[in-house]
């Protein structure tokens, strides 16, 4: 009677060491995939910054549009390559300062672009070192470049709310203050335009 219950729970064990075996083996590829990825992430974004420092080099007015395409497109591959790299965070970072730049130098349809780069920073990676720096310079483009005094508002708002102890807070409190002394210059624009 034993044997028979012996030979009956056999068939199970060979089936799950199999089982456990493919799980190690899988666990292992997965590791070293990872460990390629974020290798060449880094490398990814060493090309990047080689290709800044080359950009950097050359007067403004012999950059291209083309040139900055490609480099936030090299910036970009890092993030692609591997989101978890330690690298991700200055290469978004990067991202939205060259579309800032783009922005003063082709089109200021860029600084748009530049507030959506640092907007995704804060979305994806909210515990960066970069996050309170990336919603002061959404705030700023929004107030200086975009025109949007309302918007900006409620950025500067915000950070002062998540970040009351950052070295940015006075400027950001100069800056509300801008934005409302503006407010009231024309409002009483306004009142004077709308008595005569």
């Amino acid at each position: 009677m034993r044997n028979i219950e012996k030979r009956t729970a056999n068939p199970i064990w060979p089936t799950c060491r199999r089982i456990l075996a493919s799980l190690v083996f899988l666990s292992l590829f997965s590791v070293g995939a990872f460990a390629q990825r974020r290798a060449a992430a880094r490398t990814q974004y060493e090309k990047a910054e080689k290709q800044r420092t080359a950009l950097e080099g050359k007067p403004q007015k012999e950059r291209t549009l083309k040139e900055y395409t490609q480099l936030v497109a090299a910036y970009r591959r890092v993030y692609h390559l591997s989101p978890q790299s330690a690298e991700v965070t200055t290469s978004l970072q990067a991202v939205g300062e060259l579309y800032q730049e783009m922005g003063r130098l082709f089109d200021e349809k860029y600084f748009q672009s530049a507030v959506d780069a640092y907007q995704f920073l804060l979305h994806e990676y909210p515990t960066s070192r970069y996050r309170d720096d990336a919603l002061f310079t959404i705030a700023q483009i929004q107030q200086e470049d975009l025109g949007d005094t309302e918007l900006a508002d409620k950025t500067y708002q915000e950070f002062l709310k998540r970040f009351p102890r950052s070295s940015k807070a006075e400027q950001v409190k100069a800056a509300l203050a801008e934005i409302a002394a503006e407010r009231e210059k024309e409002t009483k624009a306004s009142s004077k335009a709308a008595l005569a």
